[in-house]
């Protein structure tokens, strides 16, 4: 009797764990800090923007091949266990704009300190760099 009470209470979402009723969800912060850029998707320069879950963040900005920009004027973002952050780089065109690529952080895997990444796509080749906090 006494497990079918704790099955029924369990899934019902009533049962409390011991030590979890005080956890806090984990917070983390995302500082963007430089974007290089060994390989142009165009010929010249390209024109570099930043999203953030969707949101233009940065940019355009005009960067020629093996330029670095900084990116430490963008204020921090966060995120939480309810989400994860998309950080995705583009480059601008008259027509579509190119996808470079995509760093996607979550709680499974935060990437906590300092991280540089090498993302390709269209032709282009980006290094980027950010830092990732927990702060919670």
């Amino acid at each position: 009797m006494t497990a079918a009470v704790l099955s029924g209470a369990a899934a019902a979402g009533v049962l409390a764990m011991p030590g979890t009723a005080n956890a806090a969800p984990a917070v983390f912060r995302v500082q963007l800090q430089y974007i290089h850029v060994p390989q142009t998707q165009d010929n010249n320069a390209d024109e570099v923007f930043v999203k953030i879950n969707g949101q233009k963040v940065w940019g355009p900005h005009s960067i020629t091949q093996h330029t670095t920009a900084d990116l430490n004027a963008v204020a921090p973002r966060y995120f939480d266990a309810a989400g994860q952050m998309t950080i995705s780089y583009w480059d601008q065109d008259p027509g579509r704009d190119d996808h470079v690529g995509t760093v996607t952080l979550t709680c499974a895997n935060p990437m906590l300190g300092d991280n540089g990444i090498a993302i390709s796509g269209n032709d282009g080749v980006y290094w980027v760099y950010f830092r990732v906090e927990q702060l919670a």
